[in-house]
């Protein structure tokens, strides 16, 4: 059983693009709070993306997640999970992962990116 544990807002920052030894593209998506979120203060992450030039148009794929965050009281968290994208609109994705945090422990987040807002929202879960 999984308990809702947060609710998080980030704003878009940068994309970092390069390439891979294998020649993939490798997105780097650098997003940011603005303002304290549930549970992690004020947080920072990186969604992953590597894709292969030729599926430029792909509709889902696998992705990562790297954060840090910097809680009230003064100390950090760091987390690493990992998991899928998929188009769900006109620029429009789905995002879910699973993976662990140094604040909550096992986790998995199910959320969404809008490009017309860049925002990523969703929510935090506990996982067995």
């Amino acid at each position: 059983m999984s308990e809702k544990l947060a609710e998080v807002s980030l704003k878009y920052v940068n994309t970092v693009y390069s390439t891979d030894s294998e020649g993939r593209v490798v997105k780097q998506i650098n997003w940011e709070s603005d303002g304290d979120l549930d549970i992690y203060g004020e947080g920072y992450g990186t969604l992953t993306i590597i894709e292969n030039m030729s599926e430029a148009n792909a509709t889902s794929g696998p992705c990562s997640w790297t954060g840090e965050a910097f809680l009230p009281d003064g100390t950090r968290g760091l987390g690493i999970s990992k998991g899928t994208w998929e188009k769900t609109g006109e620029h429009i994705w789905s995002v879910n992962w699973e993976g662990e945090d140094s604040v909550v422990g096992k986790m998995r987040f199910e959320g969404v990116i809008e490009l017309s807002t860049k925002i990523l929202s969703g929510s935090v879960f506990s996982r067995d």
